[in-house]
């Protein structure tokens, strides 16, 4: 037997959060800030009758929280908005455009300078927004032919730039395919390198 419903047992745990959050120990270990900077990608097919894209260049911006759990370590989620461009044979041209939702682990590795460097690790779980492509000129949608949502495994490492600055560079690879296929599947899994610059507040 059920002792409490979902709406209360969800509405228990954001009272719980909050007052852990609201901790002063728990204030000191949280930080925030924003980011953004450029998406490199390209489709990978792995099949002679569907080579991969050319790389091409989008955006990313948007906001993250990270909570430090140790002198080295802590744990960081993130809301980006991703562009993400990928040109087939030099005349193709798909715009995707998704909110990623990344979690990451940083480790504080080294430093440099007296500057920190940081390698992660983490999920990203990704949703589309929208989807066009564009050939000669013309643009139509294709969100339909786009999987909904997706997820990312990422790994890269940051350097403290100065005061409140940090640069970060990301490898992302898709789990599944981008591209719906005739009768099912999909295919053409994505691969992602993010350079972003950070800003902490």
């Amino acid at each position: 037997m059920r002792l409490l419903s979902r709406p209360a047992v969800r509405t228990l745990y954001v009272v719980a959060l909050v007052a852990a959050m609201a901790s002063p120990a728990a204030a000191q270990a949280l930080t925030y800030g924003a980011k953004g900077g450029l998406d490199l990608t390209k489709v990978h097919f792995g099949s002679s009758f569907a080579p991969d894209t050319d790389m091409a260049a989008g955006f990313t911006g948007g906001g993250f929280v990270g909570w430090k759990l140790a002198p080295r370590l802590a744990v960081r989620g993130e809301v980006l908005l991703a562009s993400e461009r990928s040109i087939f044979d030099s005349v193709i041209t798909d715009t995707v455009r998704t909110l990623d939702v990344p979690v990451i682990v940083r480790y504080r590795a080294a430093s440099l300078s007296a500057r920190a460097i940081h390698v992660s690790g983490g999920f990203v779980a990704r949703r589309v927004l929208d989807a066009t492509e564009s050939v000669g000129g013309e643009s139509s949608s294709i969100k339909n032919g786009i999987t909904r949502s997706n997820q990312a495994l990422t790994a890269g490492a940051s350097i403290d730039i100065v005061r409140h600055w940090t640069a970060d560079v990301r490898y992302m690879q898709g789990r599944k395919g981008v591209y719906k296929k005739i009768g099912g599947g999909t295919e053409g899994k994505t691969r992602t390198v993010q350079v972003t610059v950070e800003y902490l507040f």
